[in-house]
């Protein structure tokens, strides 16, 4: 079933504006919950796969959704089942009517964040770093800010609905929560809700039930955790493959216009970027690198798909926590969070393997020398080396880490 907005808005006389927007059509309307509003301060949007989404930009509205508006309707007597329209396929978003616009036509979007400068609304966002990085700590303190509708450092809490997929297990969760919720002296909220069992959103029909699933009260933000256990049969690798998940999680995100973090690994050699095909860095609106050292973490920004990266998000200790809870010897359960601490607790230690000693040396001798690319740098102690491939596994894993390649291919 599909819902014909403009039939419902023309039906009972309700003024808009209507605007072609990325992968929607916007009508702007007055709201519908709060008179004090000011005109056209709220909008419907008509997203490409047929589902419709409503919200008031205040936050005092923030919690009425699509299926407010219709309940709200409802309780004015208005039949609501004469705007519903049978459609033969409603999952495959990709079906619908292509439309063509003028460039003219286009109106450019006003960001819309879950959180601001950090997580766009209906974005797709990875937060990667190594196993036993403390992305999963930084991930929770993230998605609890969010539920609990508290600053994350700094930066404001937009929206607070929060599906936490924990392919990895629940109840270590619900231990960092408890352990986040002494950090911060406060209750937890009930805005945080958690699916305790792997998908694998490389299925369609595992997609197509999730959405089903969600789709009537979406949450504003889910947090995939781990890629790698939501990957299902698939080969991270492969370009195919990762497409296919990518599509996937489009579909998610164009039903429901809930925002999407996925929690990744880094690669195995390359450590400066996420594990796998290179087509999900592609489809990235935002990228989050997390790195450790000891129990200190360090937060960088690698991708923003419309504004310059690279800088330092935050720099966190991970802190022990007693939870009250009891294990089997009557002993208390331990776990962590984060507490912020100074930039330059952060160090980085020299590298240890062989290979890597030989070039960061190299680096370090001559980067207030001259200018260098990774082809001048090799030349010059390539007889160091048994095979290139040695010289290139060794950069690879020192690269974003010790130094970087700029965008004219410069070390720097």
């Amino acid at each position: 079933m599909n819902f014909n907005l403009e039939y419902f808005l023309n039906d009972n006389n309700i003024k808009y504006k209507k605007n072609k927007v990325e992968n929607a059509i916007r009508y702007d309307v007055t709201c519908f919950f709060d008179k004090n509003h000011s005109n056209r301060d709220a909008a419907f949007y008509l997203n490409d796969n047929g589902s419709v989404a409503y919200y008031c930009f205040h936050d005092s509205c923030k919690n009425n959704n699509f299926k407010s508006v219709i309940n709200l309707f409802k309780n004015k007597n208005i039949d609501m089942s004469k705007y519903w329209n049978d459609i033969k396929d409603n999952n495959n978003f990709l079906k619908n009517d292509i439309s063509i616009y003028n460039l003219n036509e286009i109106e450019i979007e006003k960001n819309d964040w879950v959180i601001k400068n950090l997580i766009g609304y209906n974005k797709l966002t990875s937060i990667f770093g190594d196993p036993g990085s403390g992305k999963s700590f930084y991930c929770i303190d993230m998605a609890l800010s969010i539920a609990n509708n508290l600053n994350f450092y700094g930066n404001k809490v937009k929206r607070n609905k929060v599906l936490y997929v924990a392919a990895e297990g629940a109840s270590t969760i619900k231990l960092r929560a408890i352990a986040w919720s002494k950090n911060k002296k406060i209750k937890n909220s009930n805005n945080f809700n958690i699916i305790t069992k792997p998908l694998s959103f490389s299925d369609a029909d595992t997609t197509n039930k999730f959405i089903n699933k969600i789709k009537d009260n979406p949450p504003d933000i889910i947090f995939i955790d781990t890629l790698a256990r939501t990957f299902g049969a698939g080969d991270e690798s492969s370009t195919k493959d990762m497409n296919n998940y990518i599509y996937n999680l489009d579909k998610i995100r164009y039903s429901t216009n809930s925002a999407i973090v996925i929690i990744h690994h880094t690669g195995h050699s390359e450590k400066h970027r996420a594990r796998g095909s290179i087509a999900l860095n592609g489809a990235l609106d935002f990228e989050y690198r997390v790195e450790k050292n000891d129990d200190i973490i360090r937060i960088t920004d690698t991708k923003q798909k419309d504004a310059k990266s690279g800088s330092l998000l935050g720099t966190f200790r991970i802190e022990t926590f007693n939870t009250d809870i009891l294990d089997e010897d009557e002993e208390c359960i331990l776990s962590a969070s984060l507490i912020q601490v100074n930039e330059n607790e952060f160090t980085i230690k020299p590298p240890t393997g062989i290979n890597q000693k030989k070039i960061y040396q190299y680096f370090l001798k001559n980067k207030n020398k001259k200018i260098f690319t990774k082809e001048e740098m090799y030349e010059d102690i390539k007889d160091q080396f048994k095979r290139k491939k040695m010289f290139n596994d060794a950069f690879n894993s020192l690269e974003g880490i010790y130094f970087n390649i700029s965008e004219d291919g410069y070390i720097e």
